[in-house]
């Protein structure tokens, strides 16, 4: 009865020739490879929070990425053309068609910025969601920060069923989720620009297992086609992540991310109620989300991967809600923009 109650409220909101970035500039990277390319706190979605922040400035501009309509078969996960849905977004969040050229026509100092929610996430509140995360993070911005382009990651989330086989589902979602992501973020790449990634609970699964497959990592037994890249210097922020705890640890099943990272930055709470009870989904492991940190393989040049950390349980106690670590004293939109600002691997 315990395990009926706890997963009915889950909603956590896994080879070929490797190219290798030689060097880098604030955004921009060089790639060289050996294949030719491919192509009591207000509701989160509440008229008060949407309007909370700091306005948009001129220059950024706000994307929407939409694969709810693409299959979440890994087995038949179109890994040449994803064809993505994009919409550009206005502050208020109405969407207006667009395309990928589009959002890839970037000026070389513009910072890209993909930030992906957790489960349990409508379609139609994706959009606020992600500028929610936008604002709060953006109030912390100073003037003479570069251009930013949003991207809000809306995945199949949805809840489909109640207890283990929704959480279950979900989580082999998040597979496909990393494969498309991991090709999306070759393109950035492709065209000189290093992308920043900000995840929460399953969307920080999908983050890591994004970076694991760019370098050719496998996921559910497929990998991203070559080429592949190792040494991107992605910087990451993972609020309460949804994966194992030795996920990142050098054989762990994301274990190629962190050759692909700059840095990570991590808030996790010890008193959240659902990633406590993690282990119904992965038996004999603790969320990282859940512990904090615990181990974590090396940087492509063999480096020890910079990791900034927090133990958010004294302000947001045991509720699992992204909202409350943006809202709250632990402050997560001031902790996602110091990362943003990490111009160079260190």
């Amino acid at each position: 009865m315990f395990a009926r109650q706890f997963l009915f409220i889950f909603c956590m909101t896994l080879t070929a020739p490797v190219a290798v970035v030689r060097g880098t500039t604030p955004d921009r990277v060089a790639v060289s490879r050996d294949a030719a390319p491919s192509l009591g706190v207000p509701a989160p979605d509440s008229p008060a929070i949407r309007t909370a922040g700091t306005p948009q400035t001129p220059s950024d501009s706000l994307w929407l990425l939409d694969t709810r309509r693409l299959t979440t078969n890994v087995c038949r996960a179109d890994l040449q053309h994803p064809g993505f849905r994009i919409s550009r977004l206005d502050r208020c969040g109405r969407a207006a068609a667009s395309s990928l050229a589009e959002y890839l026509a970037a000026e070389p100092e513009e910072v890209f910025v993909i930030y992906i929610h957790g489960n349990r996430m409508e379609a139609g509140r994706a959009a606020h969601r992600g500028l929610l995360v936008y604002r709060r993070t953006m109030a912390h911005r100073c003037e003479l920060t570069p251009p930013v382009r949003w991207l809000i990651w809306s995945w199949p989330s949805a809840q489909e069923g109640l207890l283990l086989s929704d959480a279950r589902e979900k989580a082999q979602r998040t597979d496909s989720q990393g494969l498309y992501l991991a090709w999306l973020m070759r393109e950035l790449i492709d065209r000189g620009h290093r992308p920043r990634l900000i995840g929460y609970s399953f969307g920080g699964r999908i983050a890591t297992g994004g970076l694991h497959a760019l370098g050719g990592g496998n996921l559910a037994g497929r990998s991203l086609p070559p080429p592949h890249i190792q040494g991107a210097h992605v910087s990451a922020g993972l609020i309460a992540p949804a994966l194992g705890e030795d996920w990142l640890c050098a054989h762990g099943y994301h274990g190629g991310a962190t050759r692909n990272l700059a840095s990570l930055t991590i808030l996790y709470n010890r008193r959240d109620a659902v990633l406590k009870r993690y282990p119904f989904l992965d038996p004999g492991s603790q969320a990282l989300g859940y512990r904090g940190p615990q181990g974590f393989g090396p940087r492509y040049d063999g480096s020890r991967l910079p990791v900034r950390a927090r133990n958010c349980a004294g302000t947001v106690g045991r509720r699992h809600v992204e909202a409350d670590y943006y809202l709250g004293e632990c402050n997560a939109g001031a902790e996602m923009y110091r990362m943003l600002l990490k111009e160079t691997p260190q």
